[in-house]
């Protein structure tokens, strides 16, 4: 599941870890929920605990990374965190 927004200021994550990755090389910055996103001058995001939210960077990272092509307009994405392991 995929909210796209459009402009998004820097904030606090987690890390996430690939499953099965040995590098320990954090990937994106991944914010649990159960807090709020400041989404800027835009508004503020209460993202619920069953969700993870990703900024715009570590947005278009992942799409880059999967292979799809980013628009350059997107401020973050929320996903569901059950498959999604947040350190």
């Amino acid at each position: 599941m995929l909210l796209a927004m459009g402009v998004i200021f820097g904030m606090k994550g987690g890390q996430v870890f690939a499953e099965g990755d040995t590098s320990n090389t954090p990937k994106y910055n991944w914010v649990k929920g159960g807090t709020k996103v400041d989404l800027g001058t835009t508004s503020n995001l209460d993202l619920g605990t069953d969700f993870v939210f990703l900024n715009a960077s570590d947005t278009k990272q992942l799409l880059t990374d999967n292979h799809e092509k980013p628009s350059g307009t997107k401020i973050g994405s929320v996903y569901l965190a059950m498959n999604i392991s947040v350190q």
